[in-house]
């Protein structure tokens, strides 16, 4: 273990270590307990092999849910809405040229067409009413497409109001920072878990935007009180995967369920044990790793923790940025789930343009075939 400071250790501006590298370099200790294998270092310590990779964590306590009048909008994604607006104003259209040019081919009354008032009037009343009277005037394709028209409003509103149920009952949380660039252009408080300065330096001397923006704003803190400062609203906690766990261990209960974390696919650094450079030990250790590699243990050691670490990259985690034991925000509805709706909006179109081309048929049948027919 370093006895002079920094943990693992830092290359100070002065040229010189602290941490572990520093009792290396000048003799206090032989080996490291562990420490990032990296290039800089290599010139002053020699590694065994690697062991364990160390990331960071990005973990938060629970959004707070969101009230406002755009939840009427929630349910449905912005193509369905356009989708289900176009299909009316075809509705309109469909219903005007109907009953103000073709039924009157058919039936010569003067009172067949509702009025563009009227059919306006109806269709975006179905939307509201679950009842809506059609006029009994109404030519037969005016009525049997108002019918299938009932229909297919009437299976989009239900699902509408099924999911606005759920939301005013679970209403949706703000949407959290899930990498650093979220995290750097959000207005959460940032705090780090400080270690020997390895986070400090490389966000301080980073040339990427997102990581000087970061470190304007951290704070560095012990692991307690970073991870319980995360439950503070608009608070995020930046540690590495190893001082998690033992966050989390050592506050115990259930903490973890009311947590949010994912483990970031940058910054991961390969541990290993540092040993003196040139050190008689190290030929010891290479023999203990590669005995450890033919019988088959360190073989399946890599083969388990990289596909942890494929996974952890990936994202694809239990805890992917989710909240547990929270009830998850509604899934919005996009067109293949009212795709049944608006197969049946176009099977009313084809019933009505089939009976209005029934009824033509009739009405300019000779007489004999009309005989026929009937």
């Amino acid at each position: 273990m370093g006895t002079g400071g920094g943990a693992t250790g830092v290359l100070l501006k002065n040229g010189t270590w602290n941490g572990i590298m520093s009792d290396l370099i000048n003799g206090i200790s032989e080996v490291g307990i562990c420490a990032g294998i990296s290039l800089s270092r290599y010139a002053y310590v020699d590694f065994s092999y690697f062991f364990n990779y160390l990331g960071l964590v990005l973990s938060h306590g629970p959004t707070p849910r969101i009230y406002t009048w755009k939840a009427l909008l929630w349910p449905f994604s912005q193509p369905l809405w356009n989708c289900i607006g176009i299909h009316t104003a075809i509705a309109i259209t469909f219903l005007l040229v109907l009953g103000r040019y073709l039924e009157p081919l058919v039936f010569k009354r003067e009172n067949l067409f509702w009025g563009c008032g009227n059919v306006i009037s109806f269709i975006l009343s179905s939307f509201l009413f679950r009842c809506v009277k059609i006029p009994a005037f109404a030519g037969r394709s005016t009525k049997a497409f108002c019918i299938v028209w009932s229909l297919c409003v009437l299976t989009i509103v239900t699902v509408y109001l099924s999911k606005l149920f759920s939301l005013f009952v679970s209403p949706r949380r703000e949407i959290s920072p899930g990498n650093l660039n979220e995290l750097a252009t959000s207005d959460y408080d940032i705090g780090m878990t400080y270690f020997g300065g390895l986070l400090f330096h490389t966000f301080k001397s980073s040339p990427r935007v997102e990581y000087k923006r970061i470190f304007s704003r951290w704070s560095p803190l012990k692991p307690k009180e970073c991870l319980k400062s995360g439950f503070k609203p608009k608070f995020a906690c930046l540690s590495y995967n190893t001082d998690f766990d033992l966050m989390l261990y050592s506050l115990g209960g259930d903490i973890e369920h009311l947590l949010t974390h994912k483990r970031l696919s940058v910054f991961e650094i390969p541990m290993g044990l540092p040993l003196e450079k040139n050190s008689i030990y190290s030929r010891g250790f290479h023999a203990a790793m590669s005995s450890a590699f033919e019988c088959g243990l360190f073989k399946k050691w890599v083969i388990n923790t990289g596909a942890v670490d494929r996974l952890a990259k990936t994202g694809i985690l239990e805890n992917e940025m989710k909240h547990q034991n929270v009830d998850p925000d509604v899934v919005v509805l996009d067109l293949m789930h009212l795709k049944g709706a608006f197969n049946s909006f176009v099977g009313g179109v084809s019933i009505a343009l089939i009976a209005f081309t029934l009824e033509l048929l009739l009405k300019f049948a000779s007489p004999t075939l009309l005989h026929f027919k009937i």
